[in-house]
């Protein structure tokens, strides 16, 4: 048989050329893997919310323990709060924030035993302050801890964060006994 590797065989051009066109899909794929998607935040939540300052840090109980209303932005991993909603200047600097943390390794959920007001969750800032979140309605009580823990989730590598928790369940039936015992004595 004749020898492939013989520039005038047939089959050593077509060989050629499908050899080029392997190098050429393996180039194109490689600047394909250098573009990175747009980054997109998928862990938001911001809104009014009434924050009491419980504790500075684990040992220290806050000096100034009264419901603010504060403008609350939660965005990806850090949490921030604001006297009102941030605006951004003509030099596209947005407002400072009365206070900013991560939320790395960060606790949130209801603060079942606060009496005084319903719709309270508790969230716990490592190594930092606890605050109490006062929301309006119990579905938006409901968010915040979501978002928290989901913003807590995320903070950490893959290989070392946790299941993700979900934070529904007994508390909405035992609103609804107390709401039908009311109604009840009525």
């Amino acid at each position: 048989p004749p020898s492939y590797s013989d520039p005038s065989h047939p089959w050593a051009i077509e060989q050629q050329h499908e050899e080029e066109q392997i190098k050429e899909n393996d180039d194109d794929d490689d600047d394909k893997e250098e573009v990175l998607p747009p980054y997109e935040c998928t862990v938001s939540r911001v809104g009014h919310v009434h924050i009491k300052k419980e504790r500075e840090n684990q040992d220290k109980i806050a000096k100034k323990r009264t419901w603010r209303k504060l403008y609350v932005m939660l965005w990806g991993t850090a949490i921030r709060a604001y006297k009102r909603e941030p605006k951004i200047n003509q030099h596209g600097e947005e407002d400072k924030p009365i206070w900013s943390y991560t939320l790395q390794q960060a606790e949130a959920g209801l603060a079942t035993d606060y009496r005084k007001h319903q719709h309270v969750l508790r969230i716990r800032i490592h190594n930092g302050p606890q605050f109490l979140f006062r929301c309006e309605t119990e579905r938006s009580a409901v968010l915040w801890i979501d978002a928290v823990q989901a913003a807590t989730n995320i903070c950490q590598d893959l290989d070392v964060r946790p299941m993700p928790e979900f934070s529904f369940g007994r508390r909405q039936r035992r609103n609804r006994r107390r709401q039908q015992q009311q109604q009840q004595q009525q």
